[in-house]
């Protein structure tokens, strides 16, 4: 009998392989049917760029971002439905203005399987709520602000931000209410620059923080908040003898005389004065007023924000006298032509101690016409003289002069 049960196994082992290969053949290359579910396929919205080309959006929908569903087909067929080749579509191509809208879930096949004789059963949920709105898009301006303190004897200087605007675009109910985007910058008790990357908010035209799901252009906004010290530092110009006056011979004042300047401590800690340029002397007639640009030194900032000062000049103790100068003469004549003066006398004005101006006379005046500008050409030509006076101290020429030459050919 042992031996009889022995002969069966080989016939039992065998038995059971077929039945399974039966049974895959079926179920791999029959035509039977079958069902199968497959949960949480991501919900997929189409049709966006017709929704944009006519200036709405999406602005709220069925908080369900997934679905479920259960198909019935060809055993042959169900084994290529996965997650990979199943969609979950809504279409959103059809809708033309804003409202609220129930849309039906539509699921589709990968292109990779044969989708005939498949059978979409049931999907959970089978519509969903979509809420469509006005679509709009602006640039706001970034502003930043300080809530904090800093440390004694420093100060906080004009904060720089980049970018300076703010691309937003969504729901235009939210969008026409943005005014401008804000950064805050905080700190106790600061005493170095600060630096970084900082977020924002978006903020109406009342200063109220708002609350949106807009989209922007950048997450966060790069701020630079300097933290200087600063000192007032006086005003200068220097003045340059000329006319026969020097600095002896003037009184004069600046306006501002002093701005206040901020910089960090190692920039500004050797600053003592600013200078705003020269004047020369021999271009004053009595009283002038003169306008600088305030430039400051590299890494100090005006505080003041007063960008121009003005330097009020008088000369005094002087004495002026006109001569009538009647020596005229010209260097670097243009080759191939001959120069003759038009002007044959110049009016001079002569500035000095009166012990001076009595010995000044035509004879110690030279008009010397420089016509290396001059144009190639025969013609009258108004140019530049230089004044030259001769063999006289304390004295000299105030002001600038011009006489009319004539070219011709040579």
């Amino acid at each position: 009998m042992a031996k009889l049960k022995d002969k069966k196994w080989p016939f039992i082992v065998l038995s059971i392989l077929l039945a399974c290969a039966l049974w895959y053949f079926v179920r791999t290359q029959g035509n039977t049917d079958g069902t199968k579910e497959l949960n949480h396929i991501q919900l997929v919205f189409s049709g966006q760029e017709n929704l944009e080309s006519r200036g709405l959006m999406v602005s709220s929908q069925h908080d369900q971002t997934t679905v479920d569903i259960r198909v019935r087909g060809q055993w042959a067929t169900m084994n290529q439905v996965t997650r990979k080749t199943v969609s979950a579509v809504v279409d959103l191509s059809r809708i033309t203005e804003a409202g609220e809208y129930q849309l039906p879930v539509e699921v589709t096949f990968s292109d990779t399987i044969i989708s005939t004789g498949l059978t979409v059963l049931q999907r959970t949920p089978a519509q969903i709520t979509v809420v469509v709105s006005n679509f709009a898009e602006k640039d706001v301006p970034v502003q930043a602000v300080f809530d904090g303190s800093v440390a004694e004897g420093f100060q906080a200087g004009k904060v720089s931000i980049t970018p300076e605007t703010l691309h937003i675009s969504g729901e235009t109910s939210v969008v026409d209410r943005v005014d401008h985007a804000q950064v805050v910058v905080t700190g106790d008790n600061l005493s170095k620059t600060v630096t970084g990357e900082f977020p924002f908010d978006l903020v109406d035209a009342q200063g109220n923080v708002l609350e949106h799901n807009l989209t922007c252009s950048t997450d966060t906004i790069f701020v630079t908040l300097p933290i200087v010290t600063g000192k007032d530092v006086p005003l200068t110009v220097e003045l340059l003898p000329g006319g026969g006056a020097t600095e002896r011979n003037v009184k004069y004042t600046i306006s501002p005389s002093v701005i206040s300047a901020a910089g960090a401590p190692e920039d500004i800690a050797d600053v003592s004065s600013i200078s705003l340029g020269s004047i020369d002397l021999s271009q004053v007639n009595g009283t002038e007023v003169f306008t600088f640009n305030i430039v400051l030194p590299a890494g100090l900032t005006n505080v003041s924000e007063v960008t121009t000062a003005t330097v009020t000049v008088e000369v005094t103790g002087l004495s002026t006298k006109v001569i009538p100068a009647t020596q005229i003469e010209w260097v670097n004549v243009p080759d191939g032509y001959r120069a003759k003066a038009i002007t044959q006398t110049k009016d001079i004005l002569v500035r000095g101690t009166e012990e001076a101006l009595e010995k000044v006379d035509a004879s110690h005046i030279r008009l010397v016409a420089d016509l290396s500008n001059a144009p190639s050409s025969t013609g009258r030509y108004t140019v530049d003289v230089d004044v030259i006076l001769e063999g006289i101290a304390d004295a000299g020429v105030v002001g600038d002069y011009t006489i009319v030459v004539s070219l011709t050919r040579a």
